[in-house]
């Protein structure tokens, strides 16, 4: 009788959970109006799927019509920007997350925003940066002071807030999608751009003979060419691990390769250990390999509990691969100390940034955490502390600090070089 009623209780217990929960996350949804979501200042996206269907592939496309509008006023009179194309999920862990990431392909080349128009965009989430602004600010460094990381494109972006098949969705950024093209990289012709892929899910992948995971963003290439441009970036690897390296930068280009080192030692962004999104791209004119575009910063400047990554303190990307390796050539050394001292007192007042972006995105992260419930509570990648940051404003603090001691850290560490 004891256990048939305890087993009673456990179950009674268990439903009250999960209706507390229900009438939790309903009510905070109930408390989003389309009032209060244009209110925040933010343009907003509508996106409506062919029958309402759900998007629950990577790989299959639901139809879908796009709309986007910059203020109330715009969205009553129907003058928005409107788009017919089709969507599907992307992203790899962030897939596995409540809150999904997309991939948007428009039916012909259309802007967004004032973005240059393209029909391709990605359509990122943030989930698992409770600030919104890592992946910002890395990009705003990239444009405005690492500018070599680039090969002469940045990814330009802008925030919204996201309707799915008239459901708030929560905030939300719009970014260009990384490939060669008219108004992305424009690389001359027989240039290739590769990327650093641990899970080599794309149509043309390859493990290097250092065992780096590399694949090829463009897809639509035949074999015969993809083996000659893996054969280039496999020769450029041999000279950046020969014993005597002191003639990589015939083969790449050492302004690109620093600045990139800089920006991803600054952030200690994990990814960029040679794990994943760490793109290049081979030049056919100068026949020299260039680091960038930056991507994918989302878990850095503290970010994660992986690898004792949230520390600010000690180095991070010379411990790996092709970094490890350039790390034993004086001049790599030479030339970050350098840049490091060039660009130093910039980075350091770009920290404002942090500050006006999270004020501007301020309205729109309160009202996503009425839907998503981060904001003090454990996700994945959590760091020390997450409990007792339970608003949106200590998370920014949270950023703002790490990176003033990591400013101070990097300063040091370089000026021992």
């Amino acid at each position: 009788m004891f256990k048939k009623n305890s087993a009673r209780l456990y179950i009674y217990l268990l439903v009250l959970s999960l209706l507390i929960v229900s009438f939790v996350f309903v009510s905070g949804k109930n408390q989003i109006t389309k009032e209060r979501v244009f209110g925040c200042g933010l343009p907003v996206m509508f996106i409506e799927t062919d029958g309402e269907k759900k998007i629950r592939s990577k790989e299959k496309y639901i139809g879908a019509d796009f709309s986007i509008f910059e203020n109330y006023d715009s969205y009553i009179d129907g003058n928005g920007t409107k788009y017919r194309g089709k969507i599907r999920g992307r992203g790899n862990t962030t897939w596995t997350f409540r809150k999904k990431p997309y991939f948007a392909k428009f039916n012909i080349r259309g802007g967004v925003l004032g973005m240059p128009a393209a029909q391709k965009w990605t359509i990122r989430p943030f989930m698992t940066d409770k600030s919104k602004v890592r992946d910002a600010y890395a990009t705003f460094l990239a444009s405005t002071i690492y500018t070599n990381t680039s090969g002469g494109w940045i990814p330009d972006f802008k925030f919204v807030n996201l309707y799915l098949n008239n459901n708030f969705s929560g905030l939300y950024c719009i970014y260009e999608k990384v490939e060669q093209g008219e108004n992305r990289i424009n690389l001359p012709k027989d240039s290739f751009l590769f990327v650093v892929n641990s899970r080599l899910n794309k149509e043309w992948n390859f493990r290097s003979k250092q065992d780096v995971p590399f694949s090829l963003v463009d897809n639509d290439v035949p074999e015969e060419k993809f083996l000659k441009e893996k054969e280039i970036l496999q020769s450029i690897e041999d000279q950046i691990y020969l014993q005597d390296n002191s003639k990589v930068f015939d083969f790449i280009d050492k302004a690109s390769f620093v600045d990139w080192y800089i920006l991803s030692e600054f952030s200690k962004n994990r990814d960029s250990d040679f794990m994943a999104s760490c793109y290049m791209a081979f030049n056919s004119e100068t026949k020299k390999l260039y680091m960038g575009p930056v991507w994918d910063f989302d878990i850095a400047f503290g970010g994660s509990h992986m690898d004792n990554n949230f520390s600010p303190e000690d180095s991070w990307i010379n411990k790996f691969h092709w970094y490890k390796e350039l790390w034993r050539n004086d001049e790599f050394k030479t030339a970050v100390k350098e840049r490091w001292h060039e660009t130093k007192s910039r980075l350091k007042d770009s920290f404002g940034y942090i500050l006006e972006e999270s004020e501007v995105l301020a309205p729109s992260a309160e009202i996503d955490d009425l839907v998503w419930r981060t904001l003090g509570r454990k996700q994945w990648p959590h760091t020390p502390g997450y409990k007792k940051r339970k608003t949106y404003e200590s998370e920014v603090n949270y950023v703002l600090d790490w990176c003033n001691k990591r400013y101070e850290w990097m300063d040091s560490f370089i000026n021992s070089l």
